[in-house]
């Protein structure tokens, strides 16, 4: 009886450990390298067989051995020594009486015997497809988070065919992993047997083909396919840790065609500063949001030029940018890291800047996320649902916008859309190629979001960073050691697009080093910042400051009547250290500070960004009280000119913020509360207190309640290393403010889109997302908004005709830049400063359009007008500007834009919400 209740009680803990002993065995069955015949298939079977029958063979001796030896008896009956039968079945709740106990012993005893063994039974007689379906997911996930998979593995002979250094061997990255290399003896790859270094110059393409497609077509064609397949994937990567020497992106070029590798590296504040050595040698650029706030097309793709530079400098010739996703969620972990803002046709115009910019330098862009991620939430798991129209007027025209301005690559995101991941939808891969037009480039993936060899079907041509193998050649079809066979099919096609989307951006021109040869010396220590990037950082990021209000007190006055101003500096974030300066946040690659984004877009930089540094250099006389407390920082006002408060607040990739609000809020509140009355003119000279003024170094949209009874409040969007000093240049009135909201300031925290907290997203807003939404709510500050230190008025040139042709109706289909309105104003400056204006169009639609009440069609920053100047601005509605998307349905067979028929409005100002008797407005008939 014993014997026969120990099996009935034992059989959780026996298959337990059936399950236990077949993991192990599976460890080893993925690390089988899996690279290219059905023969590892048939070993990894074997293994899941045997391992199975094995774990099955050690439960039943664990379960055996615990009956015989008493221990289950003991450990139910709570004492040594052993048990009886009944005691254990009473510890196993079996509650039955005379002979029916005696049955389900036997019953107990028979499911232990046949159940344990069943799944070796089945392991052995199951087609091997779902083995090889159960392999296929667990060894990527093995691979990658063991650190077995990836390193460094050279063909024989790769760097010395280029002419290059191998890369030499030295301390492997975390986890173990060595880095790995072949000899380099069979094609001479000794010093003495290297050529010279190959490089590109320009035009080489057309000794293939007579355009860039042609020679994409015809590179191809010449490969074998072991060379085409090291163009779909990645390599590199040990586990989660990369070696030094390779990018963060790193693909093997065709050396034998002459064709030389991909060198990828993120890109959100400029190149990702990932190993010590490479900290002060790139510039720490403000953040794209900063950028947004600048509204400045041609200040875009200066940056983007310069940045190209540093990148090419570096060896990298692929930039893991833009991201470009419109703001939904206020709190999103990345919104710091978006030229788009919270309105797509900003990000139109400024994402074509960016791309131009960038590739005019021979450094292909990649536009991303590939689509709808707009939060961190959940973002490898969450499911987005977005209806047709939003998606193709919200959503897609900073993407649209990036393929006419011929971006090379698109990266597609973690998230799920419609059940599907973005990575290998071919439903997002159709609306891209055939909806958006993308056809000289290829599709990327996110690093680890492909799920399946079956993205290559959904769209995806490169699998990225490569070391979970999704995209081997034996995965895609075909043996991969069919080395002399030319590349067909899937993989012909996707290597094409990889190498017409190169072309395209001459990204291929004029390589200074080949990836796992010789690009450490110049991606660790080669300098590619310099005085003349450090000084454009400066003037972008005072180009972004938004001087959200001012009562006189700015700019300050450098020599007051009393002899040379002193400044109270209030709060910690007046003088708060960079993540360099945090061996904490070194350490994590997520950590954020006040000036660069946490995450993949993270730069470092060893100076001191601080407003208080600034100030300083500006030869202020400042005071530093850096406690966050109200009732301190009160004190310390008294006997100063004027009082700076500063607040912050961090942001990183992986997680969304908390909440809208700056790490001293709670303190900037407080302040301006208690200090109200004493501020006040009218308060006795006794305790009269100096102006303060709140500067919010934001990572985003933020509250600012605080700014109702400060004197004046100025916002910049991350801007990098050069954030102190452009702050200085603002308050001091060096630079007039010309940077506008590129998002809207809510009143409450509710008035703001949160992430969804499931894993079913449904975009229920539709049209009406952030300020479009918020446009006839109270706000704290509107989209748009943005002071000078001058003032502007706004005058018609030529204003729209009443009606379009006429009064002709238009038909809805056509060319969608066809202009059908002109008009134009002048902008003049009234004030005493001078001053750059943001001039801004926005249409408000028919009823029978169902738009939001207005929406941004056109924007214009002026040139610096100095006292009593003008600038005309001439301006074209397009057909595209009064259309709306009409999505297919059972009467037509697409869908597509329209132009709306009816009344539309025109507001132009410098904000969303010019004030009555400000700006301009007219009305015309379509």
């Amino acid at each position: 009886p014993l014997l026969v209740g120990s099996a009935g009680a034992l059989l959780g803990a026996l298959e337990l450990a059936s399950v236990a002993v077949c993991l192990l065995l599976l460890l080893a069955a993925a690390h089988v390298p899996a690279r290219g015949s059905a023969d590892a298939e048939i070993l990894n079977a074997g293994v899941l067989a045997v391992s199975t029958l094995a774990g099955t063979l050690a439960g039943l001796v664990l379960s055996v051995w615990a009956a015989r030896s008493g221990l289950l008896g003991r450990a139910f009956s709570g004492r040594p020594g052993g048990g009886t039968a009944d005691k254990a079945v009473r510890g196993i709740r079996v509650n039955t009486a005379g002979g029916g106990r005696r049955r389900v012993f036997w019953l107990r005893a028979v499911a232990a015997l046949a159940v344990a063994p069943l799944s070796a039974t089945l392991c052995l007689f199951v087609p091997s497809e779902p083995q090889t379906a159960l392999l296929d997911t667990l060894r990527p996930l093995l691979a990658i988070g063991l650190g077995w998979s990836g390193g460094v593995e050279l063909p024989a002979g790769y760097c010395a065919s280029f002419g290059a250094a191998p890369l030499l061997q030295g301390g492997g990255p975390s986890r173990g992993q060595a880095v790995r290399q072949l000899s380099e003896a069979v094609d001479g790859g000794g010093e003495s047997g290297r050529k010279p270094l190959q490089r590109l110059s320009p035009g080489w393409w057309r000794r293939w083909g007579d355009t860039k497609a042609g020679a994409a077509a015809a590179l191809v064609a010449n490969m074998t396919r072991a060379e085409a397949g090291r163009l779909v994937q990645g390599f590199g990567w040990a586990g989660f840790s990369l070696p030094e020497g390779l990018y963060t992106g790193s693909v093997l070029g065709v050396p034998r065609l002459g064709l030389p590798g991909l060198h990828m590296q993120d890109a959100a504040q400029g190149y990702r500063t990932m190993f010590d050595s490479q900290v002060g040698t790139v510039t720490a650029w403000p953040s794209l949001l900063s950028f947004a706030a600048s509204w400045d097309a041609s200040l875009t793709r200066e940056f983007a030029s310069a940045l190209g530079r540093e990148f090419r400098a570096k060896g990298a010739n692929v930039i893991l940018g833009p991201s470009v996703n419109v703001h939904r969620v206020a709190r999103n972990g990345r919104n710091a890291e978006y030229l788009s803002g919270e309105e797509p046709r900003l990000g139109e115009v400024l994402v074509a800047a960016y791309v131009q910019g960038v590739q005019s330098e021979k450094v292909a862009a990649v536009v991303k996320h590939y689509a709808l991620n707009n939060q961190e939430t959940h973002r490898a798991t969450v499911d987005v649902e977005v209806d047709e129209r939003t998606r193709r007027e919200v959503y897609y025209p900073p993407f649209e916008a990036a393929v006419r301005a011929g971006v090379a690559s698109f990266m597609c995101s973690y998230n799920l859309v419609d059940g599907e991941h973005a990575c290998g939808s071919e439903a997002l891969s159709s609306e891209l190629r055939d909806g958006l037009g993308f056809a000289d480039g290829w599709m990327m993936s996110d690093w680890w979001a492909v799920h399946s060899s079956d993205a290559a079907r959904g769209g995806v041509d490169q699998n990225m960073p490569g070391n979970d193998g999704w995209f081997d050649l034996y995965r895609l079809g075909g043996a991969s050691g069919e080395s002399d066979s030319r590349p067909h099919g899937l993989v012909g096609q996707m290597a094409e697009r990889v190498v017409r989307g190169a072309l395209a951006a001459d990204a291929y021109d004029a390589m200074p080093c080949h990836v796992g040869c010789d690009c450490g010396p110049l991606m660790m220590d080669g300098v590619s910042t310099s005085a003349e990037h450090r000084a454009l950082a400066r003037r972008a990021a005072a180009s972004s400051v938004v001087l959200l209000k001012n009562e006189g007190v700015l700019p300050l006055q450098r020599d007051p009547p009393a002899g040379r101003l002193r400044i109270a500096l209030l709060g910690s974030a007046c003088a708060a250290p960079s993540a360099w300066q945090s061996r904490a946040a070194r350490e994590d690659w997520a950590a954020g500070d006040y000036y660069t984004v946490g995450g993949s877009g993270r730069v470092f930089f060893p100076g001191d960004a601080s407003l208080l540094a600034g100030l300083e250099a500006a030869g202020y006389d400042v005071a530093l009280h850096p406690v966050d407390r109200s009732s301190d920082a009160e004190a310390a006002m008294r006997g100063f000119d004027v009082a700076i408060a500063c607040g912050g607040g961090v942001t990183q990739e992986s997680r969304d913020r908390p909440s809208l609000r700056l790490d001293q809020d709670h303190f900037l509140q407080q302040l301006v509360a208690r200090t109200r009355a004493s501020r006040s003119v009218d308060a006795p000279p006794h305790v009269r207190l100096p102006p303060l003024i709140v500067v919010a170094l934001a990572p985003g949209a933020i509250l600012t309640s605080w700014a109702e009874h400060a004197d004046a409040a100025l916002v910049l969007f991350l801007g990098g290393e050069a954030t102190g000093l452009a702050l200085s240049d603002v308050l001091s009135g060096h630079v007039s403010p010309s940077g506008r909201l590129p998002l809207t300031l809510p009143a409450a925290e509710a008035d703001a889109t949160p992430p969804c907290a499931g894993l079913s997203c449904s975009y229920t807003e539709g049209l009406a997302l952030a300020w479009r939404g918020l446009h006839k709510r109270p706000v704290a500050f509107p989209f748009g908004h943005g002071l000078s230190y001058t003032r502007f008025s706004y005058s018609w040139e030529t204003e729209p005709a009443p009606s379009a042709g006429g009064g002709a109706t238009l038909d809805g289909r056509g060319d969608a830049q066809q202009p059908l309105f002109n008009l134009s104003f002048r902008v003049q400056n009234d004030g005493a400063r001078e001053g750059q204006e943001v001039a801004q169009l926005y249409l408000s639609y028919p009823e029978s359009a169902g738009e939001p009440p207005l929406v941004l069609r056109h924007f214009v920053k002026t040139r610096p007008l100095q006292p009593s100047q003008s600038e005309l601005v001439s301006l074209s509605l397009s057909r595209r500007d009064l259309s709306t998307w009409r999505p297919a349905d059972s009467s037509s067979e697409r869908g597509g834009w329209r132009v709306a028929h009816g009344r539309f409005g025109v507001v132009v100002g410098g904000s969303s919400r010019p004030a009555e008797g400000e700006g301009l407005r007219a009305e015309f008939e379509v």
